[in-house]
């Protein structure tokens, strides 16, 4: 039984697609599912803004030659860009950036998935001196503000915008209302001794585990997980809370959007790392029968982060004035295998770049030591491997694949996909395939891949969120 996959929490999201037009809906399936010519061909009706529709439309042509188009020329190389960076070809996005609001826009959102959130702001903001009411941009700024009272200010803007959004004004009515009732509390207060600290580690089927205490006297199991970002999700319990409000959490199963409740509590501390004020989310759908909640690997991101994803092994944070070297070279271990990739940032999450078989190197590969398996989309599956049709028929039959979101449906199964990832790279006769349209709307970035503990076992991950760049050891 897949016990979780594709688990995080979105900061401010109350995402509700139910709220959309069934139109929008039908478009957003076809496009993830790889069907960009019915995507094209119900796009006109499906989303209402012109600039919004060009860069679909744009997406739509990158992904397939659609013959005979008379509503697109591909002239604008600002809507090009923009397209490229949704899609994460980000080499080609920069060669056709240009001094306009949609080419500042474009680069604020690749800055912020570069983590470079103070890029982001001064992007945004030349984007808003020459469309200042344009209610993307004013969420966008909202998103990456220096300051809660900037965050409140934007969003008002944006609300009163016209924006025609659901989804994201859900987001600004919701981030509102938890930045008020968290007005005064430093949240997420982060205090360690000094030197490396090392936290007692499990390592088994559900993957790497630590202690933990909540409140001082809740003793919880927490999953180490990348695919958590930087928060806390606990199991549903009394925890006497000091803030509670309404969340969504985006995750796998039946449905990857569902309901829940963030918290923020008084501490959570393992070994000498102490959360004073940490925000927590509440999921009543954990399926571990032994586990109390997850721990995003990105809240030590003040530390390098030492992973294992084998027994025997402690999870370790490494100070930046240390050298991880001199910290293998005192516990004498040794690593035959040792590759360093660059990653990019999505809402916390780990996006690297690798190849599905013969694809171009540059597909969308999101780390989530949480799932047992790795997953592949729709649309790169079509594209890049084979469906096997009549094995997904029998699959939807006995399939036990849950997560957060219940039992998940509408899974198909996928024959012979070789991941790549630099040097390392690895065949699966088969490999779950998922429509990530949710997922992908969310992070604003077309998910091709998720990597789970089936590629990630028997590596030990280090981690380095100052400098992005993750290592492969074994």
């Amino acid at each position: 039984m897949l016990r979780k996959a594709l688990l995080f929490v979105l900061l401010v999201v109350t995402l509700s697609y139910a709220a959309e037009n069934e139109s929008r809906l039908e478009f957003l399936l076809s496009y993830y599912k790889g069907d960009y010519a019915r995507a094209h061909e119900i796009l006109p009706g499906a989303i209402e803004d012109a600039l919004t529709r060009e860069i679909w439309e744009s997406r739509i042509h990158l992904q397939e030659n659609i013959a005979n188009c008379k509503s697109f020329d591909g002239s604008n190389r600002s809507v090009q860009a923009m397209a490229l960076v949704r899609m994460g070809d980000f080499q080609e996005a920069e060669k056709n950036f240009t001094d306009d609001w949609i080419s500042h826009w474009a680069e604020a959102m690749y800055d912020r998935l570069q983590g470079n959130v103070a890029g982001a702001r001064q992007d945004v903001g030349r984007a808003l001196t020459m469309q200042p009411e344009r209610p993307e941009l004013l969420f966008l700024a909202g998103d990456v503000a220096e300051t809660f009272r900037e965050t409140i200010d934007y969003f008002s803007r944006f609300l009163k915008s016209n924006p025609q959004d659901p989804v994201k004004e859900n987001i600004a009515e919701f981030s509102m209302e938890f930045l008020k009732k968290t007005e005064g509390i430093d949240l997420n207060v982060i205090s360690v001794e000094p030197g490396v600290q090392e936290i007692e580690t499990d390592y088994d089927r559900d993957g790497t585990t630590i202690s933990a205490i909540v409140n001082s006297s809740a003793k919880t199991k927490l999953l180490v997980d990348t695919g958590a970002g930087s928060g806390f999700i606990l199991e549903q319990r009394d925890w006497k809370p000091q803030v509670f409000s309404d969340v969504v959490m985006l995750g796998m199963g039946k449905k990857q959007i569902s309901k829940s409740k963030r918290l923020v509590l008084n501490s959570l501390s393992t070994a000498k790392f102490l959360v004073k004020n940490p925000v927590a989310s509440q999921s009543d759908k954990l399926p571990y029968p032994e586990i109390n909640g997850l721990i995003g690997t990105a809240v030590f991101a003040g530390y390098r982060v030492l992973l294992p994803l084998r027994s025997g092994r402690k999870l370790a944070l490494i100070p930046y004035d240390m050298e991880p070297s001199e910290y293998f070279a005192q516990r004498k271990w040794k690593f035959s295998k040792q590759e360093t990739f660059p990653f990019y940032v999505a809402n916390k999450l780990m996006i690297l770049k690798g190849r599905i078989k013969k694809s171009p190197n540059r597909m969308n590969i999101l780390v989530d030591t949480g799932s047992d398996v790795s997953f592949v989309s729709i649309a790169a599956a079509k594209k890049y491997a084979t469906i096997n049709y009549p094995l997904s028929m029998q699959l939807r039959k006995q399939s036990t694949v849950s997560g957060v979101g219940g039992k998940a449906d509408s899974l198909l199964i996928a024959d012979n996909v070789e991941v790549g990832i630099g040097k390392l790279s690895r065949n699966f006769n088969n490999m779950y395939a998922l429509n990530f349209a949710d997922t992908s709307e969310a992070l604003e970035l077309e998910i091709d891949l998720l990597l789970g503990r089936d590629f990630l076992d028997g590596y030990t991950l280090l981690i380095d969120y100052k400098n992005r760049q993750l290592t492969f050891l074994r």
